[in-house]
């Protein structure tokens, strides 16, 4: 300002270019500003949009995973139950074979037991039939058969000979009661041996000289005394074939 200026005035005009100034400034400022915050926002939506394709890569990759894991697990399933069924199969096909072997095993066997029992009845067959041979060509038993109806003597040497003869035939049937029956007396052994030979009641009567129910007396004397069976529904003549079995 130079001497006389108005000072009022100059002041005025000073005022009004600061605030001018002060006003520029500040635009200029809030332009900056305005161009910082765009800046930033701009910054801030890349930053969300490369946010947003982090989270939707990440999704992705976590879905594809849970459907790899999905897909796994069914697989696995699919095996299990695969593996399941062949075990399975395999253990009923195991089983099947196993009763097949079974039920083969048990025919067999049962045929085997049919085969032996048949040939255990044709054995006894050959072998009644080779007794009866025996017996029927026997002079003594050819003697009691003709001699039924009237008394036959028999003597000691003939006892002796039908019993050697019944042993050889019934392995030692009579040679064994005398050993397991001690109180057993020659009369109580030929009365066996007639027993053994299917004598009637009145043949053995003929043979000892006694009546037929003295015959049964000395039976039932034996059955009971030596023998000590009791039961009257058996008779002697079981009960010799049942200790011939022992």
């Amino acid at each position: 300002m130079e001497p006389g200026d108005d000072v009022q005035a100059a002041y005025i005009v000073q005022s009004n270019l600061a605030k001018l100034a002060l006003r520029r400034h500040d635009t200029e400022s809030a332009e900056a500003a305005i161009d910082e915050a765009f800046s930033h926002a701009e910054e801030l939506h890349y930053r969300a949009l490369r946010q947003k394709d982090d989270y939707y890569e990440t999704a992705l990759s976590q879905e594809r995973e849970n459907e790899r894991l999905r897909y796994t697990d069914a697989l696995h399933r699919m095996m299990l139950w695969g593996s399941l069924v062949l075990i399975s199969t395999v253990a009923l096909a195991i089983f099947v074979a196993m009763q097949g072997r079974l039920r083969t095993r048990e025919l067999l066997h049962r045929q085997e037991a049919v085969a032996q029992q048949e040939q255990l009845r044709q054995r006894d067959s050959m072998i009644h039939f080779l007794q009866d041979f025996i017996l029927e060509r026997s002079e003594i038993i050819q003697k009691l058969g003709e001699s039924a109806d009237r008394h036959i003597h028999i003597s000691p040497h003939e006892w002796e000979e039908m019993e050697r003869t019944l042993d050889a035939i019934d392995s030692d049937r009579f040679m064994r009661l005398r050993a397991r029956y001690p109180d057993l007396k020659d009369e109580d052994v030929r009365l066996c041996i007639l027993i053994r030979l299917h004598l009637t009641n009145r043949a053995i009567g003929n043979i000892f000289g006694i009546s037929i129910s003295a015959v049964q007396h000395r039976k039932l004397k034996l059955k009971k005394e030596v023998f000590g069976e009791e039961d009257p529904e058996t008779t002697l003549e079981q009960v010799i074939d049942r200790q011939n079995l022992h």
